[in-house]
């Protein structure tokens, strides 16, 4: 476990380019955000290349980062912070098209049954396997809103679509992995 006050402390030299600050945020955080990572990239060589630009752009931006006053935040708001560039450095990487994200058929949502307790009992290793079943663009807002905590209004702007379409690929996500977990999990125990 990472202690707040070593990361406190090795910050100014990341600030500065000190190498041997870099390389302990590196060797202390690189398996955090290649599980970020993995969740938006099945291939484990382009989830390497994902967590190494994000780190360009944590280094970059370290200097803008301020540290809530609450010492026992302050560790929580940094993980967020560099999980959610990673995220964003993920969405970048897969480039969907525009017209990938673009939906006629947004009345199918409410369609959609969902039922909150299966979801509940799948385990985070079982998810990640299902969530590679599901289309790139479920896969991708599944993450953002369950995952890392997204708006839908955010998710909307990142993406560049309705957050009513969001929102539906959010329920098509759910309902999906609901039926992979039943064929695949539910069925294998």
């Amino acid at each position: 476990m990472i202690d707040i006050d070593k990361l406190e402390k090795y910050i100014p030299g990341c600030i500065k380019q000190d190498d041997k600050s870099i390389e302990w945020l590196y060797r202390s955080f690189y398996g955090y955000l290649m599980g970020v990572a993995l969740r938006y990239m099945e291939n484990r060589e382009v989830a390497e290349e994902v967590v190494n630009d994000s780190f360009m752009k944590i280094l970059r931006n370290l200097d803008g980062f301020v540290f809530p006053d609450e010492k026992e935040i302050r560790m929580r708001s940094f993980k967020g912070w560099i999980a959610r560039i990673t995220s964003r450095t993920a969405l970048d990487q897969i480039k969907i098209p525009y017209q990938k994200l673009k939906m006629t058929d947004i009345s199918l949502a409410a369609d959609v049954e969902y039922n909150e307790s299966v979801l509940e009992t799948i385990h985070a290793k079982d998810i990640m396997a299902l969530l590679y079943l599901l289309p790139d663009i479920q896969r991708i807002i599944f993450n953002l809103h369950e995952i890392e905590g997204y708006r839908h209004e955010e998710i909307a702007r990142d993406l560049g679509i309705e957050e009513n379409v969001s929102r539906s690929y959010l329920s098509r996500a759910r309902s999906k992995l609901k039926k992979l977990y039943h064929k695949n999990i539910k069925a294998a125990v």
